[in-house]
């Protein structure tokens, strides 16, 4: 009687026959490809989307750089560069750019009259189809050395020919003392008086303002003083005086880090 393939199957080779019968017939698999879509149409690449100037003084201007890139592969082109704020200055970099070509972005800002932590965007609007606009941000901390209370003296119109009076105090927020060397009004009505000429670090001067009403004509009028002193940062610091009448417009602080464009003696302070 013929022996069966089954009765001749060695034990061993049991188990290697039901995974065979169990799995089916081994397939060679091959190795999935990874699909990638390729580029098309310009692309804006920036280096960074955020620079931060860290403390500076209030007055002092600083500059950072930013590296645009068309990373696409048809012209880049840049329509508008928008700051949020004046205090910001953009030099336009080149507005076309070929695949694969960079330009810098040149960037200031201008602390003066600003104080604190302060954060300001700057758009950027292109022909990237994916994203048109883009927004850089620049974060400053601005540092008030040297500070007036108030920065602006508003006064409410009195009788006419009255006299008015009120204090200002001038503080030393810096860590170099300095000394108050003289005056300049833009008015005759408007003088000033300092209880000292010496401000220490972390001291302060209080200024006595008196203003003389016009006994004739219009009741609101404007000017400023300037307080001259030794320090080399800041020669001159600016007082703008208002006398308000209804409806008039307010003038804005001005930094004690502007500079006028003349020069000229000053009487001293009394």
């Amino acid at each position: 009687m013929a022996t069966r393939f089954a009765d001749r199957l060695p034990g061993a080779l049991w188990p290697v026959l039901m995974i065979l019968l169990v799995s089916g017939p081994l397939v060679a698999q091959t190795p999935a490809t990874k699909s990638t879509t390729a580029v098309v149409g310009p692309r804006l690449t920036l280096d960074r989307s955020e620079h931060d100037f860290g403390t500076i003084k209030q007055g002092e201007r600083v500059e950072t750089e930013f590296i645009i890139e068309n990373s696409g592969d048809a012209e880049l082109r840049l329509l508008r560069i928008k700051p949020a704020c004046s205090c910001t200055l953009v030099a336009t970099p080149k507005t076309r750019l070929a695949p694969g070509q960079k330009s810098r972005l040149r960037v200031a800002f201008d602390s003066s009259g600003k104080r604190g932590d302060l954060a300001y965007p700057v758009m950027l609007t292109s022909n990237d189809p994916l994203q048109r606009e883009r927004h850089l941000t620049l974060k400053v901390r601005v540092a008030v050395e040297l500070e007036l209370r108030p920065a602006v003296v508003y006064l409410s119109p009195g009788v006419k020919g009255r006299t008015l009076t009120r204090r200002v105090e001038l503080v030393n927020h810096g860590l170099r003392p300095l000394r108050l060397i003289g005056l300049e009004s833009s008015r005759p009505a408007i003088h000033a008086v300092a209880d000292s000429l010496n401000l220490p670090p972390g001291g302060r001067v209080t200024l006595t303002l008196t203003l003389q009403l016009p006994a004739t004509g219009r009741d609101g009028f404007s000017g400023r003083l300037t307080l001259l002193t030794d320090h080399p940062d800041y020669p001159r610091l600016f007082l703008p005086v208002q006398v308000g009448e209804p409806g008039a417009r307010r003038i804005r602080p001005t930094s004690p880090g502007e500079r006028l464009n003349r020069s000229g003696s000053a009487p001293p302070l009394k």
